[in-house]
């Protein structure tokens, strides 16, 4: 590689990048990339793309590109004595709530703090009113305030901070300064570089919507400076990071956290429920004050430990939000097949065929499930999949591959037709009965459906379909969507045997602008692709077809998008299903596969560029998901793999921005997360237990998920052993709910005992609960008893699809750290409630 190329590896239109290497790319102000321009190239200009080209002169790019970036950053600003407090006020503090206080708090020259209990300022700091030690930090205040007022400003700031991402400098607003939304601060992975923010009167944070300030790349929350002209509030339940400097007061409205200190020089400190950690002295902060200590620099917890006594992972959970996207309403939802569904979500009286079985009462188990896994929300349901078309398939898998006949009803699989074994027709119409259940469910759990439609060119066959939709469901807003098709990119149209892009727009378009039934609903919006080869997607990097295909479309009319994910093919591909694979499908790329067809090249970028290409406007849904193509596979899809998966899956696809996910059900399928009572279709002698319904592994992981990931949480940065996310066999996610709760979630896939502790950087939150899913094996199939898969030692109940016994245990923090001893693989969920120390057991056991 030439020098010219080295130094032009990144070619990114709007960022302002000036490559170095192709490991090295910094991200530098406007002011500094035009500099740098001009020196290279002697007119001024920014080169395209922000890329020098510096030729044989790399060691001089990589001088001036020292030199400028240097000159870049804001200079320090020493808190001294004032470093080891996490509040400090002039008048006083006051708080209300179980606020946790990581570092030591002082009053001067006022003497009045209250609140503590239910308050708690946490050993070894302390509180200091007044007195030598409160003066001498308020000395050192002034001194910092004015220090940070008087540096020379590198931008000026007239807007909201919320949405941007801002680089190492001063930046100045000449009155107020607010932030709703998420600001990102991009340290360029210089761990010294400092941010100052200058704001002549009040800084207002969180007023419009919960806010949060995201620290990246090697940005430190204790090298972030806010200097306050007057006053600063942090809205409710709003994340901020930096050292607070107000000439006047702050308010820490309710749930809100501060990963750094409130420094108030006149006025009052207000708390209400609040968390502040400090970030250790912060850069020329003095150590422990005089006079009875304070803890030299009050770290409070936010450096992680390395080593603790008898564990052998420990993972690190971060107070600041790894991503501003909130878990959504509805995240969690299944998916379901037409001919299937009422085997479901109704009670079939034994001696009744599917056709003639009259809706009496739904399945009072499956409603249940259904309900633990959307709390307070309203469920989406996808009824779809191979049944939505009826006039050709084609499956990537060959064994799979026949045609049907070309008629206007659902279709049931060709490996259902009648035989000696089984009753009733080969083909199911949508029935009165089949609506009037499908209408009862929806109403009960209060659904969201997304129908499909058959896509293929046959006017009365998709007309029809959406008119009995329009007829059936008008008089409920339980309609989110009509789909139209199925997997458009594996099966082919009626009319050409190769279904791309360009054949699929065109049908697509067709019926979209003949369809009279889209402008006839309030609400429903047209979903699509519901494309299942995200191969041959990934395969075309220039045009990206999914961005093309909702760029063409008349009208911009795709209110959803849908895709389809598998991590793993069933026959007939080359990422085989075993359960090594399953549990490593997202953390590590596999060689022997091509890029394009893994699923880790699936969630690290096909996803990022589906979710940008259907923009803020549409929601991308993942509507169809489960772990193997084609049924799943026995002895890896039915097993406490499973549950480990399923878990990783929905918060990997949270953190890439997806709006939900419909997990895939199907009757006899090794991957169905239930197993119902037995068809209708077969004879009444085969059926057993009507009304009742099993639960398989995944649906454990999938029910600890919705416990973990409530909806309005936002997920927050873990590490395990400093890697983030994940180790060997250890890995972890956590959420922080909209009142402050914080989630934490271990999943462990070894064998034989291993202790892991959590530690919170956000310091001491008090004792948690413990959750607990557990199984003897990766490989354990069955559920229930010492010998199955179990939430808190307890099964759901067949006959009312409830957990019976048991419950959560507690567990108190030991410095600090939760322990949890898991006795094999298991799923462990702890909650730790923003309340003040409690009493519990030392180590969880799972």
């Amino acid at each position: 590689m030439s020098a010219a190329s080295a130094v032009c590896g990144a070619k990114h239109a709007g960022d302002r990048l000036i490559g170095v290497t192709d490991r090295f790319a910094w991200r530098l102000s406007t002011q500094v990339s035009r500099a740098l321009a001009s020196l290279v190239n002697g007119r001024g200009e920014r080169p395209r793309y922000g890329c020098v080209r510096a030729g044989g002169g790399l060691a001089v790019g990589l001088v001036l590109l020292t030199l400028l970036a240097s000159s870049a950053q804001a200079a320090s600003v020493s808190l001294g004595s004032a470093a080891n407090f996490a509040v400090l006020a002039g008048s006083t503090v006051t708080n209300t709530g179980p606020s946790v206080i990581s570092g030591d708090l002082g009053v001067s020259p006022g003497t009045a703090v209250t609140g503590f209990g239910p308050g708690e300022v946490v050993p070894p700091s302390e509180i200091y009113r007044a007195g030598p030690v409160a003066l001498q930090a308020q000395n050192d205040l002034t001194t910092a305030y004015n220090t940070a007022a008087g540096l020379a400003s590198n931008e000026a700031v007239s807007v909201d901070l919320g949405g941007h991402t801002l680089t190492p400098g001063v930046y100045t607003a000449t009155s107020s300064l607010s932030l709703n939304g998420t600001l990102t601060l991009d340290a360029n992975g210089n761990p010294s570089a400092v941010f100052v923010f200058q704001a002549g009167s009040t800084l207002l944070v969180g007023t419009t919507t919960i806010s949060h300030v995201l620290l990246i790349n090697g940005a430190e929350a204790g090298n972030v400076f806010w200097q306050v002209g007057s006053s600063a509030t942090i809205g409710v339940g709003s994340a901020f990071a930096g050292n607070i400097l107000a000439l006047t007061s702050i308010t820490m409205d309710t749930e809100a956290t501060l990963n750094g200190r409130a420094l108030a020089r006149n006025g009052a400190v207000t708390l209400d429920g609040t968390t502040i950690n400090p970030p250790g002295p912060g850069p020329g902060g003095g150590g422990g004050g005089g006079g009875g200590g304070g803890g030299g620099g009050g770290g409070g917890g936010l450096a992680c430990p390395t080593k603790v006594a008898g564990v052998t992972s420990i993972v690190c959970v971060d107070p600041v939000v790894a991503t501003d996207l909130l878990v959504p309403s509805g995240y969690v939802g299944l998916s379901m097949e037409f001919d299937q569904v009422r085997d479901y979500i109704q009670y079939t009286p034994p001696g009744c065929s599917y056709e003639t079985a009259p809706f009496k009462r739904l399945n009072t188990a499956f409603v249940h499930l259904v309900q633990h896994l959307a709390v307070s929300q309203e469920p989406s349901i996808r009824i779809g999949g191979d049944s939505t078309e009826d006039v050709g398939t084609r499956h990537k898998c060959p064994s799979q591959n026949h045609r049907v006949p070309k008629r206007p009803v659902v279709w049931i699989p060709a490996q259902y037709k009648p035989g000696p074994r089984q009753v009733g027709p080969a083909w199911q119409a949508l029935s009165p009965p089949w609506f009037s259940s499908v209408r009862a469910f929806a109403h009960l759990v209060n659904a969201q459906l997304i129908l499909g439609v058959n896509l293929f060119h046959y006017p009365t066959l998709f007309t029809g379909e959406a008119t009995l939709f329009k007829r059936n469901f008008d008089r409920v807003a339980h309609v989110a969507a009509l789909e139209i098709g199925n997997e458009p990119d594996i099966f082919p149209s009626a009319s050409q045997p190769a279904f791309g892009t360009s054949a699929y727009l065109t049908d697509f378009t067709n019926i979209e602008s003949t369809f009279p039934i889209w402008r006839q609903y309030p609400r429903p919006v047209v979903a699509g692709p519901a494309t299942g080869d995200t191969v041959s997607i990934q395969k075309n990097r220039t045009t990206r077809p999914l961005r093309d295909f909702l760029a063409k479309l008349p009208g911009k009319s795709v209110g959803m998008v849908t895709i389809h994910h598998y991590p793993l093919t069933n026959k007939c591909g080359p990422l085989k299903p075993t359960i090594p694979n399953l549990l490593t499908a997202y953390s590590q790329p596999h060689a022997h596969v091509k890029k394009v067809q893994d699923s880790y090249w699936f969630m690290r970028s096909f996803l990022p560029e589906a979710v940008s290409d259907a923009g803020p406007s549409r929601p991308l849904r993942v509507d169809e998901l489960n772990s193997v193509t084609c049924k799943g596979k026995h002895g890896v899809s039915d097993t406490f793999a499973s549950s480990l998966w399923v878990v990783e899956a929905m918060f990997r696809l949270a953190y890439r921005g997806v709006a939900g996910v419909n997990i895939h059900t199907q009757e006899l399928a090794n991957n169905d997360p239930f197993v119902p009572p037995a068809p209708v279709y077969l004879p009444v002698g085969e059926r057993a237990h009507p009304g009742q319904i099993s639960v398989r592994p995944e649906y454990y992981g999938l029910y600890a998920f919705a416990r973990a990931a409530h909806p309005g949480s936002v997920l927050l940065g873990t590490t395990v052993n400093a890697t983030p996310y994940n180790s060997e066999r250890v890995r972890s996610w956590a959420t922080r709910g909209p009142l402050g709760d914080i989630r934490v979630v271990v999943l462990y896939n070894g064998t034989g005992t291993r202790t892991t502790a959590v530690y919170l950087r956000s310091g001491h939150r008090g004792a948690a609960t413990l959750d607990c899913v557990k199984a003897p094996s990766v490989s354990t199939t069955n559920v229930g008893g010492a010998h199955g898969v179990t939430f808190d030692n307890r099964e759901f109940l067949p006959k009312t699809g409830d957990l019976k016994g048991g419950g959560s245990i507690t567990v108190a923090p030991s410095s600090n750290l939760y322990h949890v001893t898991f006795k094999g693989p298991g799923i462990a969920l702890l909650t730790i409630k923003p309340t003040p120390k409690s009493s519990g057991a030392k180590t969880g056991k799972c």
